[in-house]
């Protein structure tokens, strides 16, 4: 895989996992708890018997004592099933984003891939849903990225809402985004994701042309990466100043619309390195262990 991904960033992956917090309600068995009932190897209640019950799993000392058979039920292991959701809006496409999500994306379905989780990715908007289940088909991801978006409307929350009707039931969902839409419109995106009880992480991905607009200059000739048009402008020290102050406040409130739904919130400049991305930051910001 050292063709898609740096051999130091691959062998950082292979010591990680995805990190689960939400009970989950997947099929097929695995590593992680889930909301079913069994008898896999955590001990969750006791039932009454019903006939076909394993005898081994019958509590004799409650019978002994009660003369009534009760069985212990135990928290079923499954594996986890992840979506990951890619902004490919024009703001994050023609910038230095792009690259650096598509090497993130391509690391995290192989970390998910390795540890035998069911992963689906799908780059907004109009891409086919990818469902994943080798570390081959890390080569389809990387083909997608480098499809242009067709015409359409949808954005990234229209986009995810569209694809959970046709995506198997999840237990996480990663969002990776640029996140410089209006913060409101993310709520309802949020707000359906909780309710199919999916755990969520959204990682924000920030080059310095959003942090620090023109750098050093006061004025130049930009082109704005949705419509195209190329404009000179002019940014004094003031502006910038009233700009980042923005910025900062936008990505609070960005921050505070997946806090208060109890989801993770990871920003990333394109700077960081990505091997100690994947083995610090989305560590600590609860999404891989």
């Amino acid at each position: 895989m050292y063709e898609y991904l740096p051999p130091e960033l691959w062998r950082t992956i292979q010591q990680r996992k995805f990190r689960q917090k939400i009970l989950i309600r997947s099929q097929g068995e695995g590593i992680h708890k889930t909301t079913q009932k069994g008898f896999g190897s955590e001990f969750s209640e006791y039932r009454a018997y019903e006939p076909g019950d394993n005898p081994k799993h019958l509590d004799w000392n409650h019978f002994a004592k009660t003369d009534k058979l009760y069985t212990k039920v135990f928290l079923e292991e499954k594996n986890l099933s992840i979506l990951l959701f890619i902004d490919g809006s024009n703001s994050m496409r023609f910038s230095s984003k792009w690259d650096y999500t598509r090497i993130l994306t391509l690391a995290l379905s192989a970390i998910g891939i390795k540890s035998s989780e069911t992963i689906s990715v799908c780059i907004t908007p109009n891409m086919p849903l990818l469902n994943l289940n080798s570390l081959g088909s890390l080569t389809r991801i990387d083909q997608n990225f480098q499809i242009p978006p067709s015409p359409g409307e949808m954005t990234l929350t229209s986009s995810v809402l569209s694809t959970l009707q046709r995506a198997k039931l999840s237990s996480q969902a990663v969002i990776i985004s640029d996140f410089l839409d209006d913060a409101s419109v993310f709520s309802e995106m949020l707000d359906v994701l909780r309710l199919k009880n999916v755990e969520i992480t959204g990682i924000q991905i920030l080059d310095n042309v959003d942090l620090n607009p023109l750098g050093n200059l006061d004025l130049a000739k930009v082109v704005d990466s949705e419509s195209g048009i190329e404009a000179t402008i002019s940014l004094p020290k003031d502006i910038k100043l009233k700009y980042s102050e923005s910025l900062k406040r936008h990505c609070l409130a960005i921050q505070t619309i997946f806090f208060n739904r109890r989801a993770n919130f990871i920003s990333l400049n394109t700077e960081r390195d990505l091997t100690t991305i994947i083995n610090r930051t989305l560590r600590e910001g609860g999404l891989l262990i």
